[in-house]
Parts: C-alpha cells; sequence; structure tokens
C-alpha cells in the first residue's frame, strides 16, 4: 500500500514541476501573467513514463498529464487546482481550423512549441489529438474524459 501512494506522490510531484515550467513557458512566450484567465488548448499528450510503479498497480503512478493521450480540460483543471495558472480551457472546434500550423510545430519543451491562434494560446505537448479532444471520448461517459 505504502509502494502505491508514494508512487503517485512521486507522480503528481512531476506532473507539477512540468505544468509548472509549462506555464512559465506560456507567460514568457506571450508576455502575459497567468494570475490573470488566460484561454489555453493543450494539443496532444507529453510522453511521460511511469513512476516507481509498482507490478499490478493500474493508474497508480500514472501521470495525470497524459491520461486519454490528451486531455486538454483535464491539463487545466489540474493547472488551476494546483494554483499553477489560471487558465480558461479552449475547445478544440477554436483550434481545429488551423491544424496544419498545429501538426507543423515543434514539441513543447522547444521553442516554437506554443502558440497563439486567434485568442488561443495552444501548447503543443504531443504530435496527435488524444482521444479527448473535446473533453468527450466519443460513445463513453463524458465524465471519463474530464
Amino acid at each position: 500500500m505504502n509502494n502505491l501512494f508514494y508512487a503517485d506522490y512521486i507522480a503528481y510531484k512531476k506532473d507539477y514541476r512540468l505544468a509548472s515550467a509549462t506555464a512559465n513557458d506560456i507567460a514568457t512566450e506571450l508576455n502575459v501573467s497567468l494570475e490573470s484567465p488566460v484561454k489555453v488548448y493543450f494539443f496532444g499528450a507529453l510522453d511521460i513514463e511511469r513512476v516507481n510503479q509498482p507490478k499490478n498497480s493500474d493508474m497508480f503512478g500514472a501521470s495525470f498529464l497524459n491520461w486519454d493521450h490528451d486531455n486538454s480540460g483535464r491539463i487545466s483543471a489540474f493547472m488551476n487546482k494546483a494554483e499553477i495558472a489560471n487558465i480558461v480551457p479552449a475547445p478544440y472546434d477554436e483550434i481545429k481550423s488551423d491544424l496544419n500550423a498545429v501538426y507543423a510545430a515543434p514539441v513543447w519543451p522547444q521553442k516554437g512549441s506554443i502558440l497563439q491562434i486567434k485568442d488561443v494560446v495552444v501548447v503543443k505537448l504531443g504530435q496527435n489529438v488524444g482521444y479527448c479532444p473535446n473533453g468527450v471520448k466519443e460513445n463513453t461517459n463524458p465524465k471519463q474524459c474530464l
């Protein structure tokens, strides 16, 4: 039992560090304060290995930032709850028309991975849109993708 909760603790600390670095890069790149609301869409998922994963541990030690292979709403909620930034989750539909620019951008933390599309900040965390681009996975319980 201790190993399970320790794995989760370490995974949370890693997520917090990565989310803080992402928020810092957004603030620096766009010269904005993340104390004020900023509309953000997180595209793709970071490739994060599980930390100290005990055998048969299901989700213990898994990164919250890459569940569903990308869930922008979940990442935004994590950053808001942890008081890392004041993120307003942007819907996938608001960036869909500019996907060519997103696909052409490098993956975070490389320079150029943070884009401004209209009034939405896009942070490219991975190469492909994930299972829950609008916060809802098709044919499943919508709460799964929150």
